[in-house]
């Protein structure tokens, strides 16, 4: 993820683990931050993983491109 070192004339940067239930939840919270100039978000599930659950116990291509969406 980039940080403030990459982008240092950025106001706020929020990152987070789409994978489980509270990191999607923490970044559904940006916007209590105010008005966006841009975006960016980058979320994927490769279909050559392993089958695996996280934390909530969901499969992660679940957990990412449903619950997160």
């Amino acid at each position: 993820m980039m940080g403030r070192e990459t982008l240092p004339q950025t106001e706020a940067i929020v990152g987070g683990h789409l994978s489980i239930i509270a990191g999607a939840t923490r970044l559904g919270s940006v916007n209590k931050l105010g008005r966006f100039d841009a975006v960016i978000r980058n979320a994927a599930v490769g279909y050559r993983e392993a089958f695996r659950l996280t934390a909530d116990v969901l499969a992660p291509a679940f957990a990412i491109n449903t619950l997160s969406a």
